[in-house]
């Protein structure tokens, strides 16, 4: 009996809590539309997980105890996506875990009128989020006073003393709020969030190189919550800013990510789960770009920490793929047959240069670059050969593409889209993909565009005379 009625008291508190739920209850005064869609955010991504109705600006959402504490949104709109998506939309966070949360707001100011009812978690944070646009503002009107006036000036002391206080006093705020609810999603939120103090005010040049040198001394995320919100992806894209220059080509500019990357990846270090949560994100960013000398640096100094997971297990794979296809190892053969039905091998090529190159009839870049290359080809400078591969999936699709636009060198067609064994290989993610490989088909290059094929041949040209 004992048991049984031990059994029963565990099994009606499980019940319990899987019945527990949470409101969030939000009036937007000035508000016309008929609903508002619930927005969950992990990082970079948004996803729609629920919408109500809106009666008179007032609407209510429902979670259960099982919902992950994190930011959420609230998009405020009449028709779905389509609506919100080809708009600006009107929207605001807020922060759940586990709490009722009522919300009383305007839709002509969101932020500024919000007034938080209910809801410790969002007390904090909108105070925060209040006291950060002023602090913005602030910011925003005094920072260029200093390319107006030289250290000289009597007027750059007063500028300074006001510059220093401003963020000093924002800070301490900051830091004051954090305080006041040590354990809380918005105190890690904040946490997350700190900027350092700019001692030195100068250049537009030499605050960006203070803060590249300082910009995570206050900053820790420490916290697996923050996963389910924007705020180490924002962190991060706000860090890489700081490294971007457009005066640079694209090998020098992965040079300066590498060194972005080295800092960001420590600050990610705290937490095995946020580790490896960096990695996917930061991975998936630079090859959307094709910097394969940053991901190739990725692979040799960070691929071993974070958590053992499935998605660890294939990110590894991937970069694994990238390191093995750098510059100065050797291609991997190719064996296929061409449109005209004869066998070809890539190791059987008799030139001083083979170009590797991996497109597709249906990739308008590929056309692009395809035309450009064609019209280069006849009067190519050097000893060098095209090896093109498609990765089609329709056979027809390719030998229809080949023989309208009457492409010069040697076509293959792997036969099974992405998954063929060439691209696999290869180690190919997007089209076109190049590889510029020396007689002992040795990778020397893997440009990214018609541009950067062309200087990597003058480079050759220039080192033959």
């Amino acid at each position: 009996m004992k048991y049984l009625l031990s059994a029963f008291i565990t099994f009606f508190m499980l019940s319990f809590a899987a019945a527990q739920t949470y409101n969030l209850q939000a009036r937007v005064d000035g508000f016309k539309g008929n609903r508002a869609y619930l927005i969950q955010l992990k990082g970079d991504q948004q996803s729609v997980i629920d919408s109500a109705s809106s009666l008179e600006g007032v609407f209510l959402f429902q979670f259960s105890a099982s919902t992950k504490p994190g930011v959420y949104r609230i998009i405020l709109g009449d028709e779905g996506n389509s609506n919100f998506f080809d708009e600006d939309p009107q929207f605001f966070d807020f922060i759940f875990n586990n709490e009722p949360i009522v919300l009383n707001t305007s839709f002509s100011n969101l932020i500024d009128a919000m007034n938080v009812l209910q809801s410790k978690e969002n007390a904090i944070y909108y105070r925060y989020l209040k006291a950060n646009e002023i602090y913005q503002s602030k910011m925003s009107r005094i920072t260029p006073l200093f390319t107006l006036y030289k250290p000289e000036n009597p007027f750059y002391a007063a500028v300074n003393k006001e510059f220093a206080e401003i963020q000093t006093e924002f800070i301490r705020f900051s830091l004051a709020l954090i305080k006041e609810l040590p354990e809380s999603l918005a105190s890690s939120v904040i946490q997350g969030s700190l900027f350092p103090v700019i001692e030195q005010p100068g250049t537009e040049n030499e605050m960006k190189t203070f803060l590249r040198d300082h910009y995570f001394d206050l900053i820790t995320f420490k916290d697996q919550r923050l996963l389910n919100s924007p705020v180490i992806t924002r962190v991060f894209m706000e860090y890489l800013g700081l490294f971007r220059d457009p005066l640079l080509n694209q090998s020098q500019q992965e040079d300066r990510f590498i060194i972005a990357i080295n800092q960001i990846m420590e600050a990610a270090s705290d937490d095995p789960k946020i580790y490896d949560f960096t990695l996917n994100f930061l991975v998936d960013g630079f090859q959307r770009f094709q910097m394969e000398k940053v991901l190739v640096h990725i692979a040799e100094n960070f691929i071993e920490g974070g958590c053992e997971t499935d998605s660890k297990k294939l990110l590894q794979k991937r970069l694994e793929g990238y390191e093995k296809m750098a510059p100065g190892k050797k291609a991997p053969d190719i064996l296929n047959l061409d449109q005209n039905g004869n066998q070809i091998r890539l190791y059987d090529i008799d030139r001083d240069y083979t170009l590797v190159l991996f497109w597709a009839s249906w990739c308008p870049h590929c056309a692009v670059f395809l035309k450009q290359l064609s019209i280069w080809y006849p009067n190519k400078p050097i000893d060098l050969d095209v090896f093109a591969v498609s990765i089609d999936s329709s056979r027809f699709a390719w030998e229809e593409r080949i023989m309208m636009d009457n492409y010069p060198w040697i076509n293959i067609f792997s036969g099974a889209g992405w998954d063929g064994k060439a691209p696999r290989e290869y180690n190919v993610y997007a089209t076109p993909t190049m590889f510029l490989l020396d007689r002992e088909h040795k990778i020397i290059a893997k440009p990214t565009t018609f541009r950067e094929f062309r200087k990597e041949i003058e480079e050759i040209e220039a080192r033959k005379n």
